[in-house]
């Protein structure tokens, strides 16, 4: 089965030229992700009084697959709907720190450029985004604030475990460390008069002058058809 190979998730160009076998690599390694993002949700307790201290804990990978755990402290300032962050934990380096600010309604309002950097010895630095924008600040019946960690996209090395290909005809491989990403996809070709192709036998045919010019391209696209999965044809 002819295609484009992806290379680390990532399609280049898809044309006729670039064609090559598609290869399921199963049992092949990736590498490990980073961690770059973390998202914060639900609420900080708006009763809470000023320098009342909310923390959570997160694991933080670096590019070598080892795991960093990583505190965030939220404090409430004398600025009411203000609170500051700081990020400690082994390797968190001093300037981990931020602020948080909040509407008259309790919705988020503004954050600073605030960063985590992690020191990670033998291994790249961890410089980690977090991100406040789903966060709350209004007053809870019992005054425990819910503040949680959401989402996060680090992840350690993994090998692929399995496979699925949908009607684009993109093979998306399933890695044991949770990732999904492109591995392939199928190409399809279109001729003006298919009856022009000489037949070889076992469902194989061979391109010639009658059948006309050959496109290629991606299924679904440019009036080309589609896949249909889990299908014989």
């Amino acid at each position: 089965v002819k295609g484009w190979m992806a290379q680390a998730g990532e399609f280049g160009a898809r044309n006729r030229e670039t064609l090559a076998d598609i290869r399921i690599p199963m049992g092949e390694g990736i590498p490990a992700t980073p961690t770059s993002r973390v998202q914060f949700a639900r609420n900080l307790d708006s009763n809470a009084p000023v320098g009342t201290t909310v923390s959570r804990t997160f694991a933080a990978f670096d590019s070598l697959g080892n795991t960093h755990d990583v505190t965030i402290t939220f404090q409430k300032t004398a600025g009411l709907r203000e609170w500051q962050w700081t990020a400690s934990g082994d390797g968190v380096t001093p300037d981990s720190h931020g602020t948080i600010i909040f509407a008259a309604d309790g919705t988020f309002s503004s954050e600073d450029d605030g960063r985590i950097t992690i020191t990670a010895p033998g291994a790249e630095d961890i410089i980690i985004d977090p991100e406040f924008g789903d966060m709350t600040q209004v007053a809870t019946l019992d005054g425990v604030s819910t503040v949680e960690i959401s989402a996060s996209d680090g992840l350690a090395p993994g090998v692929l475990k399995s496979f699925t290909v949908d009607s684009q005809g993109i093979i998306t491989g399933a890695y044991s460390n949770g990732a999904n990403r492109p591995i392939a996809q199928v190409a399809l070709a279109f001729f003006p008069n298919p009856a022009g192709l000489l037949k070889i036998g076992e469902g194989l045919y061979i391109e010639t002058g009658n059948a006309g010019t050959c496109r290629v391209d991606c299924p679904g696209s440019s009036g080309m058809g589609s896949i249909a999965p889990a299908s014989l044809e």
